[in-house]
């Protein structure tokens, strides 16, 4: 569980890298918590990352998402039943159960099951973001930023920036072109700087003081706006 063991690139393009392998996999393996902001989220993610999601468990990992408002129905249904899960014992237990023949498993071939899962034991929570009036007409803009860090249990923390959003498709070498830019905060003030940065900013929308934005709860959110569509993995 130390990040400073890799000599991560400044930048990662698929066109020439694989994101996954070379960097995203080894941060979640090594990491005890990690906090997204991404335009679009889909639990097919877990399909790429199951290995390293299982040591990202194993460190009593905690993971934070703040995403848009379009998710599609299965990870909606599952987010709900694993907040459900939180105040209700019966289906906590049933959830808790799944999740242990799930991880015995080394292929994952239910990622929404997982995420309510996941989020039934508190290993993940999702917060949605949307326009707030204040940043202009919410339907024709969306909450589309990406930034992500990565913090191991020494307090060592890599952060990242990009168009790759949090989905099958944004990780996937064999998905959409996307690129990163990778800054640890080990390294010199700058990047320091960066991370310290992201981490507030991060912090800001969690706790919904960033103006123009509101961010929901997840089980607010889901009265108030989410939004179906039919393919989350941008």
């Amino acid at each position: 569980m130390d990040l400073t063991k890799f000599n991560f690139k400044t930048d990662y393009n698929k066109a020439t890298d694989d994101i996954a392998s070379d960097f995203y996999l080894p941060c979640m393996e090594n990491a005890r918590k990690y906090d997204r902001i991404s335009g679009y989220f889909g639990s097919t993610i877990y399909i790429i990352a199951w290995d390293a999601i299982k040591a990202f468990i194993a460190n009593s990992g905690k993971m934070r998402i703040i995403c848009s408002s379009y998710i599609i129905k299965n990870d909606k249904d599952a987010l709900t039943e694993g907040y459900t899960a939180r105040t209700k014992e019966e289906v906590f237990e049933t959830l808790k159960q799944e999740i242990n023949e799930m991880l015995e498993d080394s292929f994952l071939s239910k990622p929404s099951r997982a995420l309510a899962c996941f989020v039934a034991m508190g290993i993940v929570d999702i917060k949605i973001a949307v326009l707030g009036v204040g940043a202009g007409p919410e339907a024709k803009r969306l909450f589309h930023d990406k930034v992500g860090i990565f913090e191991d249990i020494k307090g060592n923390a890599v952060g990242f920036r990009g168009s790759m959003n949090e989905t099958f498709k944004g990780l996937s070498s064999d998905g959409n072109i996307e690129s990163i830019d990778v800054f640890p905060n080990w390294l010199d003030a700058r990047d320091k700087t960066r991370v310290d940065n992201a981490i507030n900013y991060f912090n800001k929308l969690w706790k919904n003081d960033v103006e123009g934005i509101d961010v929901y709860d997840f089980p607010e959110a889901v009265n108030k706006v989410l939004t179906k569509y039919t393919d989350t993995d941008k």
